[in-house]
C-alpha cells in the first residue's frame, strides 16, 4: 500500500511539475516587442480589421477603430507593437513624436 501511495503522489509531482512550464509560457504569447519612431505613409481598414503601414513596410494592426481614426499619414509617432506571429503586429501604445509626456 505504500508504493502504490508513493507512486501516486510522484505521479502527480511529475505532471505538476511538466505543466507549470507550459502554463508560464503560454501566458507570454508574443514573440517580440518593439518601440520605435516611425511614419506612417498608410491607413487602410476593412470590416473587420484596422491598421496602418509603417514607412518600413511594416503593416501594424490597431485594435480600437477610434485611434485607427486619430492618426494622420505622414505624421511620425512613437509606437510600441508586439510581434504576436512572424509577420504579424499589434499596436501597444501610440504618442505623437513631439509628445512631452512619458510613454
Amino acid at each position: 500500500m505504500k508504493k502504490h501511495k508513493a507512486l501516486v503522489i510522484s505521479l502527480f509531482i511529475l505532471l505538476l511539475v511538466s505543466l507549470v512550464p507550459i502554463y508560464v509560457f503560454s501566458q507570454n504569447n508574443h514573440l517580440e516587442s518593439t518601440t520605435e519612431q516611425a511614419k506612417v505613409i498608410s491607413k487602410e481598414n476593412n470590416q473587420k480589421e484596422q491598421w496602418i503601414i509603417l514607412e518600413d513596410s511594416k503593416r501594424v494592426y490597431i485594435e480600437t477603430f477610434s485611434v485607427w481614426a486619430l492618426l494622420e499619414v505622414g505624421n511620425n509617432y512613437l509606437i510600441r507593437y508586439e510581434e504576436k506571429k512572424p509577420g504579424q503586429y499589434n499596436l501597444k501604445e501610440i504618442v505623437p513624436e513631439n509628445f512631452e509626456g512619458q510613454f
